[in-house]
């Protein structure tokens, strides 16, 4: 109940930012996920959130967009109107939760160990089960885990971002690191490591890896919002792939 009041507290305490032509206030979280989006010195940059600008740019408005732990960001966007959310990655248990404006990025996501450390095998997910896996709390890796059997504690091993991931996988107090590619090269390299050094590819998540990035907003948000989003974020697409910012 608290964090819930939280959530509409700061709901209400941002809706006094004008959203241009929308008659009513646009507010965007996401969460600390680099390269895609992130916060460094009280501004909120990323690949993905250049995407985002441009949508944005085209809409002629100026929304505040707020870094959030995953978790406190998706029930937000999930419960109350007018709220976006981006780099949410789209499945079947999300599918109903929120209406999805479009992809802004592809995702490649592994289970990945220490080099100094011995090689696991691991060949199928279930080989995955006797091992401490790091996750962000929340997230689709986490989610996809839990649905197929494994349990927080036992062999999942939650945070709240990802650089926890790589700070516990480096001190092995876990033995796997469920992140994307992109996410884990970025950290490693930050930290002033040699990503394909310190870090081997166990597994990869073929089946949830194609999903990628989207723009979203809750159920409860009016269908000619994400309307006009889905429009702009198409016409981006069609003035030059904004992909190539991800490169």
């Amino acid at each position: 109940m608290k964090q819930l009041l939280w959530i509409a507290l700061s709901w209400l305490a941002v809706s006094c930012f004008g959203s241009g032509a929308f008659s009513q206030p646009i507010h965007i979280v996401t969460e600390n996920f680099p390269p895609f989006n992130y916060e460094e010195g009280g501004e909120i940059k990323g690949k993905n959130t250049e995407v985002v600008r441009m949508v944005l740019k085209e809409l002629n408005i100026q929304p505040e967009i707020e870094v959030l732990p995953w978790a406190r960001a998706f029930q937000m966007a999930k419960d109350l109107p007018n709220v976006m959310i981006y780099s949410i990655t789209r499945h079947a248990k999300r599918e109903n939760l929120f209406k999805w404006v479009g992809q802004i990025a592809p995702s490649y996501i592994y289970l990945f160990s220490l080099k100094t450390n011995p090689p696991f095998r691991i060949h199928t997910l279930e080989d995955a089960r006797p091992y401490r896996i790091g996750t962000v709390r929340e997230d689709y890796q986490e989610h996809f885990l839990l649905s197929h059997g494994f349990a927080k504690g036992v062999n999942i091993m939650p945070g709240n971002r990802y650089e926890l991931g790589l700070k516990k996988l480096l001190n092995n107090r876990i033995d796997l690191w469920a992140v994307p590619e992109s996410t884990a090269f970025y950290l490693a390299r930050r930290e002033g490591y040699d990503p394909l050094k310190i870090l081997r590819k166990e597994f990869a998540f073929d089946q949830i890896s194609h999903e990628g990035n989207y723009i979203a907003f809750g159920v409860n948000t009016s269908d000619q919002i994400v309307e006009k989003f889905r429009k702009a974020l198409a016409k981006v697409k069609q003035q030059g792939n904004p992909q190539k910012t991800l490169d």
